[in-house]
């Protein structure tokens, strides 16, 4: 297989075309009913024996699109580094439901792939023997590991433990990506889940010690810039951002706070703005962002999907479900 950037830029435009598209999207919101609104998908390029006997399941149906789509970038990427970047996220993901299944019990859905077997990451988990695993990975569980040996275990403790080793870990490959456009896309993802948590944080009445004992690293910005969010104040914390390219997402936030209202519009916001930096104008097609911005755009995809799928299992209004769609499918 020839894994020039030429050539999966090739792929990639080709098969842009079967994205779902603000067309799409409308007529599955117009669909009499879910199964219908399925079948709108095959256009897509979705295993149409993917989907059981009930339509409205599609539980299948998203899992097998999800391994076609992370098999197909594994198949194209080209820069070593993008893929470690890219793939490793998975595993750090696959290590939070092994960990929860461990002490709490019960099943929950793991990705089938990652940069590491999913089957390695279980048994170390089960085993507690890390020394198999990727340094950043191991280091990290075998810390939950030792506290958990002296404290109760806790799904929160597991969640921002592993947060902070991933963004820690992929700040360290996605330095070394060939693409300046991609390298800036996870240092802004970094700064927008520092001011998600510190947002979530003085929404759940955290202290300023809890929400920065949390932050991520690999960020643009200094962490006291979305600690400037604990205190509600609207006028520090858009200077805290001046400048930045995320100023319209603060912007955003500071209306959910001085409305005191809950997250939902600056979380959409949120996912909004970081999409919108894979849409640049003028894209390098002998870089991988060609292949990145597809990559980013069938995450966002699958999220919509399973958004009208849901929505119109359970009945809701159409028009209800417009309002929660991301602009570009409207």
């Amino acid at each position: 297989m020839n894994k020039s950037s030429l050539y999966s830029s090739a792929v990639v435009t080709a098969r842009g075309g079967k994205l779902l598209n603000a067309d799409r999207a409308r007529r599955m919101i117009d669909a009499r009913s879910a199964g219908e609104a399925v079948k709108v998908l095959y256009e897509c390029g979705y295993n149409e024996n993917a989907v059981g006997e009930g339509a409205g399941d599609v539980d299948g149906l998203l899992s097998d699109e999800m391994k076609k789509t992370a098999a197909a970038f594994d198949e194209l990427v080209s820069d070593a580094h993008l893929r470690e970047t890219v793939l490793k996220r998975y595993d750090y993901h696959n290590a939070k439901v092994f960990l929860k299944q461990k002490y709490a019990g019960g099943e929950a859905a793991f990705y089938p792939f990652g940069l590491t077997a999913p089957e390695k990451i279980k048994e170390a988990v089960a085993s507690g023997n890390f020394a198999d695993l990727r340094v950043p990975l191991a280091a990290a569980l075998a810390a939950l590991a030792a506290e958990f040996d002296k404290a109760a275990p806790s799904g929160r403790k597991i969640d921002v433990a592993l947060d902070k080793a991933y963004f820690a870990d992929a700040a360290e490959s996605a330095g070394k990506i060939r693409s300046k456009a991609i390298r800036d896309y996870y240092r802004a993802e970094a700064d927008v889940a520092n001011l998600s948590i510190c947002a979530r944080s003085r929404r759940l009445g955290f202290s300023e010690a809890d929400a920065r004992a949390q932050l991520v690293s690999g960020g643009a910005l200094p962490l006291e810039a979305a600690l400037a969010a604990m205190g509600g104040d609207a006028e520090r914390l858009t200077a805290a951002y001046a400048g930045a390219k995320c100023l319209p997402l603060v912007k955003t936030l500071c209306a959910c706070l001085r409305r005191d209202a809950d997250l939902t519009a600056f979380e959409a916001a949120a996912e909004e703005f970081l999409l919108s930096l894979t849409r640049r104008a003028v894209v390098d097609y002998n870089s991988e962002e060609p292949l990145f911005r597809w990559f980013i755009q069938k995450l966002a995809e699958l999220k919509t999907v399973k958004l009208i799928l849901v929505c119109k299992g359970n009945g809701l209004p159409d028009e209800e479900i417009r309002k929660r769609l991301k602009a570009i499918y409207l």
